[in-house]
């Protein structure tokens, strides 16, 4: 181990304790997500959702996390999320009052092209 911590993460060493950092596999394709969990159990991964129907493959991804667009989300999404423990994190939110709307609702993260934010 180095003085900063780090380990070697060669491939030779195999992947060790890279994943203990906040790592976070997310795609649009449930199948990648699957084998994400399947392949890496150790790191979170999250199903990108842009359209309605692509929430029926949140039951064959099992993401750690659901991704919806903004725009989908509603009381059952939440209310299915909940009862699969899985954490929603929603995109693209780029407003304050949105942001406030999503604390409002529930939602356990936002995605977004701003940084700066000041909200209540």
């Amino acid at each position: 181990q180095a003085e900063d911590g780090i380990r070697d993460r060669s491939p030779s060493r195999g992947l060790g304790d890279v994943y203990k950092r906040q790592v976070l596999i997310s795609s649009f394709n449930p199948f990648i997500v699957f084998y994400a969990r399947w392949f890496i159990p150790n790191i979170k991964t999250g199903y990108l959702v842009e359209t309605p129907d692509m929430i029926k493959w949140i039951h064959l991804a099992h993401p750690d996390c659901l991704h919806p667009r903004a725009d989908l989300l509603n009381e059952n999404l939440i209310e299915m999320c909940r009862l699969k423990n899985v954490a929603i994190n929603t995109w693209t939110v780029n407003s304050a009052p949105a942001i406030n709307y999503c604390k409002k609702i529930g939602v356990d993260g936002i995605i977004s092209d701003r940084y700066n934010f000041e909200f209540s």
